[in-house]
């Protein structure tokens, strides 16, 4: 005797985060977290003449809800002089 069996779909909400040098080209890293969960940052990249200070992006590191690119910020090892 045949018997009929209901099926339901599950799936996950993944979203993109992508970790981004200075120069908004060169990607370090992409991650695929799901909605709600966290992404640790990656290891800073290092660039002769420049200090990596932080990440720069939206709302931190957690409860990811949408799609995210964070930046490299540097500053300069180096003073500039402005000259008028």
């Amino acid at each position: 005797m045949a018997t009929n069996h209901t099926l339901y779909a599950h799936w996950t909400e993944k979203f993109m985060v992508k970790w981004m040098d200075f120069d908004s080209n060169t990607v370090v890293r992409t991650d695929y977290p799901l909605r709600g969960s966290g992404v640790t940052p990656p290891t800073a990249p290092l660039h002769t003449g420049w200090t990596f200070q932080k990440w720069e992006g939206i709302d931190g590191f957690t409860n990811i809800t949408q799609d995210r690119t964070y930046f490299a910020k540097y500053e300069s090892k180096v003073p500039f002089e402005f000259w008028n």
